[in-house]
């Protein structure tokens, strides 16, 4: 098995551990944020997927994880959509607007420090 087909099954595996989520969290902010990361997976697998030493099983299971990641995105921006006309839609700017709406209590929350060095 070469560096590359084990490239692309772990990316395929990443792909089947994002998409297999049911639930989604009512922050618009998260939701571009796993559009974001299934698009840059998709685009990695199809990188991977066009290289010529694979196998035909493992090109198609690449095939079939990259549409199922187009999908996911789908049902991501359907959420979004029907959540903003629904007046759902929870935009937060920080983590103190996070803790003061209890909009996230029972959800897991990683904030994210930049430094600018």
């Amino acid at each position: 098995m070469s560096a590359s087909e084990d490239k692309l099954r772990q990316l395929i595996k990443e792909g089947q551990n994002l998409t297999l989520r049911n639930e989604f969290e009512s922050c618009s902010q998260w939701i571009d944020r796993e559009v974001n990361i299934a698009k840059k997976l998709s685009d990695q697998i199809d990188r991977q997927q066009k290289l010529n030493d694979i196998s035909s099983q493992l090109f198609n299971e690449a095939r079939d994880m990259s549409d199922q990641l187009l999908r996911y995105i789908d049902r991501l921006r359907s959420f979004k959509k029907n959540m903003a006309s629904s007046g759902r839609q929870v935009v937060l700017s920080s983590y103190e607007d996070a803790i003061k709406s209890d909009i996230l209590k029972n959800a897991a929350y990683n904030t994210e420090y930049k430094s600018p060095i």
